[in-house]
């Protein structure tokens, strides 16, 4: 598996060759000196708020386009899709945060070949395997269900869908990578109008059960890496207040006590109760409906 590999200069459009999946994952494990020097100032400029120093040295990093090779950098001119397609996380709260997000995707997404962190550290990078596409609009078809999946996450940015956009060079000594990865196969498909009747209509009491066992099983499964599953999880749950499930002093008590009853949560209780509050804030804004 190949794929284009371009020089430190944004602008450019012709790529320098090919480079395999195996050689890119060693490079981002071992960069030769010339771009250590590079990614520590990306770094440095990054926590500062720099953004001005920070864009500079970026154009100067190689960068890549692993979902395609072509001889142009458009996408008149792709021979063929690779097999992979890239994720991107940015602006993520601190360089521990994106190292819990590395690990947890890793973890729960088997078809998830490597992730890594940005050159920032305030990002997560990663590939995923999906069939090699035919054309741009099978590709996109692709994407948008990865957007569909992946969208729950802080930081998540869509603009990879564009399958020629680069994909930047980073450092990191411990990404994570398997040999043994399945293949994200999902394709988005516009939802169908919803069958009258099917939104499960109970008493009050027995909905505000129904989230309470959701909450339980989500937080049951939380071993390590909190905070990415649990934000996901009260999102969640916050759309279910906004359908009148459940009450928002309801939601909050079930989430505090389920943190408070996990072994790994419950070592940082405070720090992950603010973060469900303001997680079940955000998804208010979306409601959900609980289906069967």
């Amino acid at each position: 598996m190949k794929f284009n590999y371009y020089p430190s200069n944004i602008k450019s459009v012709k790529p320098l060759g090919l480079v395999s999946l195996e050689k890119f994952i060693t490079a981002i494990k071992n960069p030769k000196a010339d771009m250590i020097d590079i990614l520590e100032k990306i770094e440095f400029y990054s926590k500062i708020k720099d953004e001005k120093n920070r864009a500079k040295y970026k154009q100067m990093l190689y960068f890549f386009t692993p979902a395609v090779v072509c001889s142009y950098r458009n996408y008149k001119n792709i021979e063929t899709f690779t097999g992979l397609a890239p994720l991107d996380f940015d602006k993520l709260p601190s360089q521990q945060y994106a190292e819990d997000l590395k690990h947890h995707l890793f973890k729960e997404h088997n078809y998830i070949i490597a992730t890594w962190l940005s050159s920032s550290k305030l990002g997560v990078r990663a590939l995923v395997s999906i069939p090699i596409c035919n054309n741009i609009e099978e590709y996109k078809l692709r994407y948008n269900a990865i957007i569909h999946k992946f969208g729950i996450y802080d930081g998540f940015d869509t603009a990879p869908k564009n399958c020629v956009l680069p994909l930047f060079y980073s450092h990191d000594r411990n990404i994570l990578s398997r040999d043994n990865y399945t293949t994200f196969t999902e394709k988005y498909e516009p939802p169908k109008p919803k069958p009258k009747g099917e939104i499960i209509r109970i008493y009050k009491d027995k909905k505000v059960e129904l989230v309470a066992k959701m909450v339980k099983s989500g937080i049951s499964k939380i071993h390590d890496y909190g905070h990415p599953p649990l934000r996901a999880l009260a999102y969640a749950v916050g759309g279910y207040v906004a359908s009148d499930y459940v009450n928002f002093d309801e939601a909050y008590k079930i989430l505090c006590d389920e943190i408070d009853a996990n072994s790994y949560l419950s070592q940082k209780a405070s720090v992950y109760k603010a973060t469900a509050k303001q997680m079940l804030t955000k998804g208010m804004s979306e409601p959900l409906e609980i289906r069967q």
